[in-house]
């Protein structure tokens, strides 16, 4: 029972970490933000996300903006500088990561 518990509860967490992500990917993100914002208190929530996104969470978040800014290249005619900026990614990151993937 209390597995079931804990599980239940770290897959509501998890959900919760990846809607604020998704939500506010343009903007400056921390751990301590989410923490801070989300009233989290939980200690160990690094390696929750480790475990659950099998990465870490800065690789998760960069990964995340470069397909939000892959599909807007995709999708419109708006700039790379622009992209870069409604992303939330440095254009010159954005360059050479977008090489990389």
């Amino acid at each position: 029972m209390m597995s079931t518990i804990n599980t239940n509860y770290n897959e509501e967490l998890m959900d919760s970490v990846l809607s604020y992500i998704h939500t506010n990917y343009n903007n400056p993100i921390t751990l301590s933000k989410i923490y801070m914002d989300l009233d989290i208190e939980v200690r160990n929530i690094k390696t929750l996300l480790n475990k659950c996104l099998n990465t870490s969470f800065s690789e998760y978040l960069q990964q995340y903006r470069l397909t939000m800014a892959c599909e807007l290249l995709t999708q419109t005619n708006i700039s790379v500088t622009e992209i870069c900026k409604k992303c939330g990614i440095n254009n010159s990151y954005f360059s050479k990561a977008n090489t990389k993937y």
